[in-house]
């Protein structure tokens, strides 16, 4: 999926949905979930690979050249950051950026409380709105991102951040 604008074009890209190409299996779930949890590159490392190929393959399919693009994550929460020691969506983003030979940009901050698993699709578009902001000092340098995400349920994560890159 891809959200475009005069200014800014963002893609979303996650291991759990099918936003661009459904690479969802049991396998590939259990290496996804597993990485959440554990601080495992080689996880990060197998799923970055095939994010990578599948990036490549939807670009071609929609004439889009992925080398004008920066890529970007949407941050975990700092309670898990701290407990877990790990982020999974930044390890996935650096990972795929040097694999393509991308820029990697932190450019999003998250800031909230609230786990988006317990939150319905209204609740969670409130907390995206509460718990997302741009980097302090950020400067839109890119302007086109491809945006990493572990996991995508209604997508107020992923949209609400695409947001704040377009006003940046």
């Amino acid at each position: 999926m891809a959200t475009t604008s005069k200014k800014m074009t963002c893609f979303y890209l996650n291991l759990l949905g099918a936003i661009w190409y459904n690479i969802y299996n049991s396998v590939f779930s259990a290496f996804v979930l597993r990485g959440k949890w554990i601080s495992m590159m080689t996880n990060v490392f197998f799923c970055a690979e095939v994010m990578k190929n599948s990036l490549i393959e939807c670009c071609k399919k929609h004439g889009v050249n992925y080398k004008e693009y920066a890529i970007t994550y949407s941050p975990r929460r700092l309670h898990n950051r701290l407990r877990y020691e790990f982020d999974q969506s930044k390890e996935l983003a650096k990972r795929i950026a040097f694999l393509l030979g991308l820029d990697f940009v932190e450019a999003l901050d998250n800031i909230g409380h609230s786990e988006q698993k317990k939150l319905s699709a209204i609740e969670r578009r409130r907390n995206a709105q509460e718990s997302y902001k741009l980097k302090k000092g950020f400067v839109n340098n890119h302007k086109k991102y491809f945006i990493v995400d572990d996991i995508m349920t209604s997508g107020a994560t992923l949209v609400y951040c695409s947001r704040l890159l377009y006003g940046a």
